[in-house]
């Protein structure tokens, strides 16, 4: 079935309870094209909850994990009160205009981003990455995220111009700009 990307929208839009989405052929700026699995209507306030908790029972005898772990749970926390909240977490608010509980647009670009909890991924073509070299307390702060399968680390935003198609509801629809 043909659709174009505004009838994508809607159709994220009308979820109201979590409901899985799979998201094919998409490629990103780096020129990967993955097949994803996402969970759509998912709420991320309830995500932050949970990972606070996680990050609370935990403790970690490794010095580079002990603060990586802190850290993680003192951004959690202040940014989850709107009155504690960090200038990144507010510019980053405030670059986006909300459309639905899974889409927003990127104001300066006006670029229109589905937002969902990713499930899996699965690369079909990699991409050109530039090399990393994280310092020790960025690598702990990963190893973390997957040991304790950290949720709000799953969210991923897609822009909607670059997906081509969406299986959804019993439903396939590729999108037709």
């Amino acid at each position: 079935m043909k659709a174009n990307p505004i009838e994508l929208l809607f159709r994220l839009n009308e979820l109201e309870v979590p409901r899985f989405i799979s998201v094919r052929n998409y490629q990103n700026k780096n020129g990967e094209v993955s097949n994803y699995t996402l969970l759509a209507a998912v709420e991320y306030g309830k995500a932050v909850a949970k990972d606070i908790i996680r990050l609370q029972n935990v403790r970690y005898p490794d010095i580079f994990k002990e603060i990586a772990r802190k850290e993680l749970l003192e951004s959690l926390i202040k940014n989850s009160n709107e009155t504690t909240r960090t200038n990144a977490s507010i510019a980053q608010s405030e670059s986006y205009m909300k459309l639905g509980a899974n889409s927003r647009v990127h104001l300066d670009s006006r670029t229109i981003m589905i937002w969902a909890f990713l499930r899996s991924k699965k690369i079909l073509v990699k991409g050109n990455y530039k090399p990393s070299n994280p310092g020790a307390v960025a690598k702990a702060k990963e190893e973390i995220k997957r040991e304790l399968r950290l949720s709000t680390a799953n969210f991923r935003q897609f822009k909607i111009v670059n997906i081509k198609e969406v299986a959804m509801e019993n439903k396939i629809l590729q999108i037709v700009v």
